[in-house]
């Protein structure tokens, strides 16, 4: 089975739900305006190989940040050769769950925001697997269904975010002196309101606080509704960091021919 074609002519739910219905495997290659993404669905389930969608050393961040691991031991298993949070994980410094949460909400998110493409290209061919070992959140494995019908209900939701700060945002910086309208929304938009810096990714400001990527989303927008945030000008600068999806995906994600 081999499809191939525009996202403006069909969507991706369609093409996924498609292969679904034929009991197809194989790797699903999509192309958006600005990114590229390779999907793996197999007998076991969904899944995001390309690109590794988070860095290691953010997720490391978000746990100092929550209290979880100290940053003096964060500081040397990111300065250890080999040392990776299935490591950290196996000799008990990381909780086992708290890590696998944080690996499906990525891979989770991740999927639903290339479900929402409306431009862009697919192909789907049968029978490919993945061609490089795969990264934390790409061993993920995901029930296809179950993401068919949350990116049903988040398509509205979606819509609305993307109108107040644009698709595949992932800094705003907070204007000065709005403290107070922001503490007018629910929590806890003045504790992200406070963490816009123009410098601190959405992602990395969602592992700190312990919630949703797309809940910091969608605080993120309504904080630019109401005045009390803003997207950073073109020549804000960003700090040195590998930044994660969708920023990081980089020119040798595989992309439709």
């Amino acid at each position: 089975m081999a499809l191939q074609g525009s996202l403006k002519e069909l969507k991706l739910g369609d093409v996924l739900q498609t292969v679904l219905a034929a009991g197809s495997k194989g790797l699903l290659r999509v192309r958006g305006p600005a990114y590229r993404v390779i999907l793996h669905l197999g007998a076991e389930g969904l899944r995001i190989v390309e690109p590794e969608v988070l860095d290691e050393k953010v997720v490391l961040e978000g746990f100092v940040r929550r209290g979880s691991i100290s940053e003096s031991v964060a500081a040397r298993a990111l300065g250890t050769a080999g040392t990776t949070l299935d490591s950290l994980v196996a000799v008990g410094t990381l909780d086992a769950a708290a890590v696998k949460r944080v690996l499906t909400e990525a891979a989770e998110e991740a999927v639903l925001e290339v479900l929402g493409w409306e431009d862009g290209s697919f192909r789907f061919d049968e029978g490919g697997e993945p061609e490089r070992s795969l990264g934390p959140v790409a061993r993920v494995l995901l029930d296809p269904n179950g993401i068919l019908l949350r990116a049903a209900q988040r398509f509205d939701e979606l819509k609305s975010v993307n109108e107040r700060v644009g698709p595949g945002a992932v800094l705003l910086i907070a204007i000065p002196d709005t403290e107070a309208i922001a503490q007018e929304h629910d929590a806890p938009a003045s504790d992200i309101h406070e963490r816009l810096d123009g410098a601190t990714l959405l992602e990395e400001i969602a592992l700190g606080q312990g919630i949703n990527r797309f809940d910091v989303s969608k605080v993120g927008a309504a904080l630019v509704e109401a005045g009390a945030a803003r997207l950073p000008s073109p020549s804000f600068e960003t700090s040195n960091r590998l930044i994660p999806w969708p920023s990081a995906i980089s020119s040798s994600s595989v992309a439709p021919s």
